[in-house]
Parts: structure tokens; C-alpha cells; sequence
């Protein structure tokens, strides 16, 4: 039996109040395509201590790692571009000669959104 690919679900949705059925929806969503979804809250986080970031990206980076292909939302999250986080993971993954897809739900060009918010002129 073959085993089903992997994909590396990532973006701001894990801010979310609810992020952990965020995660639930878009993994049943691979599931029905024949996918298995990684989100990163399948990892359980130590309690918060000096070394739950490390901890947190450690078994993240171990995620993409096992990872086939990711898929990234780059829809911008507290202010005009994309969550540092997600893009950081979308340049590892591809980083590992891995095939990353992007989506968004703004269309306008990134220097566009920042003079809009009177960050550039």
C-alpha cells in the first residue's frame, strides 16, 4: 500500500482563537484528496518555559522535514505581508528542494499595501 504524501500546512491560522479546528478542517480537507496534512499544532508544546521556542521549532522544522510539499498562506497578518513565521517555513521548505504552493487573499502588490499603510512613499 502506498503511504500518502505529506503536506506542510502553514500560515497565520495558527494565531487563531481557533486554531487547533482550524488545523482539523484543512487536514480533512488533504484527507479527502488522499493527503496527510501536517499543521504545526500536531506537535504538543512543553509548557511555557525558556525553552518551549526552541522546543516549538525544533519539532516544526522536524515537520517539514517529513514533509512531500507545503502549502502557505502568504495573506498578510498584522500589517501588509505575509506572517514572518510562514515565510520563514516557506524558505526552509523550498530551502530543502521541496515544492512550496502560496496563496493569499490580497491580490495588491506588497509595496502597494505598505504605502497604503503610510510605509513608504
Amino acid at each position: 500500500m502506498n503511504e500518502r504524501r505529506k503536506i506542510y500546512l502553514a500560515g497565520p491560522e495558527v494565531f487563531l482563537a481557533d486554531a487547533i479546528d482550524a488545523g482539523r478542517r484543512k487536514k480533512e480537507l488533504c484527507a479527502e484528496y488522499g493527503f496527510e496534512g501536517l499543521f504545526p499544532f500536531d506537535n504538543e508544546a512543553p509548557p511555557a518555559d525558556a525553552n518551549r521556542d526552541l522546543s516549538v521549532y525544533r519539532a516544526n522544522v522536524d515537520m517539514l522535514r517529513q514533509a512531500d510539499c507545503g502549502i502557505f498562506n502568504l495573506t498578510p497578518f498584522r500589517g501588509p505581508h505575509a506572517d514572518v513565521g510562514t515565510v520563514f517555513e516557506l524558505g526552509l521548505l523550498t530551502g530543502f528542494g521541496k515544492p512550496a504552493f502560496g496563496c493569499s487573499n490580497e491580490s495588491e502588490a506588497l509595496l502597494d499595501r505598505i504605502k497604503r499603510d503610510g510605509q513608504a512613499t
